[in-house]
């Protein structure tokens, strides 16, 4: 049950939404949007008989179809967390103050090695795309602290954590991902740069050079010159071992904060919830806002990750994939329903 001890929007549609559900075919942000799916969410937070709540029969079906509510007995529950941020993001600063020198460090090594190609103003894009949003989650998946979230029966649209948030983390960052044949594009967007991001993954010549990456350390987009990460290679290896030390860190403070969320929610679930806010509140404090489009991509070689990725330690096996499964983007230049900020920010699947 969630309860609130003032009054925020009494609409989950008009709250932040956040998905992390790397192998989702539809994420479940839309379905909270669509319909009044929202209001009868909120309704249903602590529980409600069928006649106290909106809609069709039709809408408690997909929202059941889609984990968001649940029957128990003659009542129906919400089982989306709702989570109030404020007190969380009042805690962050002192929490979060040990934890930027060493990001600090790493951010300047990562300038280091991209400068020789011109390339130093990419590396807020490497930090928050492939260290914070990439190689964090990782480790914590390596160690078995993150939600299952291989697809299923029991799970056909999505896997993995979803939340509501009030006050929608301003300013966010996401990440999005197009997939190609050998390489992935990934781009770190903010709302004034997501269109230019948009039209950069829907270019052919972008989506030519997934498929067949030239050699070397960088590759040429249609916006300029853009960082090409390679497993093991001088980029991959700062951003994994900052992540590492990273977790190490992090994770006593999310055990501060966890008495902070309302009850009930999972210890899995709640370290996706509480990573996000911490990872959004050390990029705010790391980065630029926002990053510029011209310098918000790089790609990501694929093949072999998994390999280096493993020493991590073992993490299940999943759909043919190692330790660090690969998200199912569509080959689509973007998403049709809004990337997911994990609303995520973060590491989204095919939202």
């Amino acid at each position: 049950m969630t309860v609130f001890p003032h009054d925020p929007p009494q609409d989950l549609a008009r709250w932040g939404l956040h998905c992390f559900c790397l192998h989702a075919r539809r994420t479940p942000q839309g379905v909270v949007r669509m319909d009044g799916n929202g209001r009868l969410l909120w309704l249903a937070r602590a529980g409600a008989a069928r006649d106290a709540l909106p809609g069709s029969d039709s809408q408690l079906t997909l929202l059941e179809a889609f984990g968001l509510i649940a029957r128990r007995g003659d009542r129906w529950h919400s089982t989306m967390p709702m989570v109030l941020a404020t007190p969380l993001r009042d805690r962050l600063p002192g929490l979060a103050a040990p934890l930027l020198p060493g990001l600090v460090a790493a951010r300047g090594a990562i300038a280091d090695v991209l400068a020789p190609q011109g390339l130093a103003g990419h590396a807020p894009a490497v930090v928050f795309g492939h260290l914070l949003d990439g190689w964090f989650w990782d480790v914590l998946r390596a160690r078995g602290l993150l939600p299952p979230d291989a697809l299923d029966l029991a799970h056909p649209f999505w896997r993995g954590a979803v939340w509501a948030v009030w006050p929608p983390a301003a300013g966010s960052a996401g990440l999005n991902m197009v997939q190609g044949g050998q390489a992935a594009l990934c781009m770190v967007w903010a709302d004034a740069t997501i269109a230019d991001l948009r039209r950069l993954a829907a270019d052919p010549a972008t989506l030519a050079v997934l498929d067949h990456p030239p050699p070397g350390p960088l590759v040429q987009l249609p916006g300029g010159p853009a960082p090409m990460i390679r497993p093991g290679d001088p980029l991959d290896r700062l951003a994994r071992q900052a992540a590492g030390a990273l977790a190490d860190a992090a994770l006593p403070v999310l055990d501060d904060l966890a008495p902070l969320l309302p009850p009930g929610i999972a210890p899995d679930t709640a370290r996706v919830i509480l990573g996000h806010e911490l990872i959004w509140h050390l990029a705010a404090r790391l980065l630029p806002a926002p990053i510029p489009a011209a310098q918000a991509a790089f790609l990501r070689l694929d093949r072999g990750f998994q390999a280096p990725r493993a020493v991590l330690g073992q993490a299940p096996q999943r759909e043919g994939h190692g330790a660090r499964p690969e998200p199912s983007f569509q080959r689509a230049p973007w998403p049709s329903n809004a990337p997911c900020r994990s609303s995520n920010p973060m590491r989204p699947a095919a939202t």
